[in-house]
């Protein structure tokens, strides 16, 4: 699946708070406080990983991006 289309399938986040998401998506490792949330959705053969990530604006979803790495990500 491209990244645009993955993209468009979490449009629906823009707008909840942190709860709603976590309620949604789980809170898996990501620190409440933070304004940044990671959720890895798929890892390949070769440990590619697709990785959404939220960001927060005053406890709102304010933007998403769907990075393709290796590694860890540096935002």
């Amino acid at each position: 699946m491209t990244i645009k289309k993955l993209k468009l399938q979490y449009q629906f986040l823009f707008g909840k708070t942190k709860k709603e998401v976590s309620l949604k998506l789980g809170l898996e490792y990501n620190y409440y406080p933070s304004d940044v949330w990671f959720y890895e959705l798929a890892i390949t053969f070769y440990f590619r990983k697709t990785t959404l990530v939220i960001f927060f604006k005053e406890g709102v979803v304010a933007d998403i991006s769907i990075k393709k790495h290796y590694g860890k990500i540096i935002t």
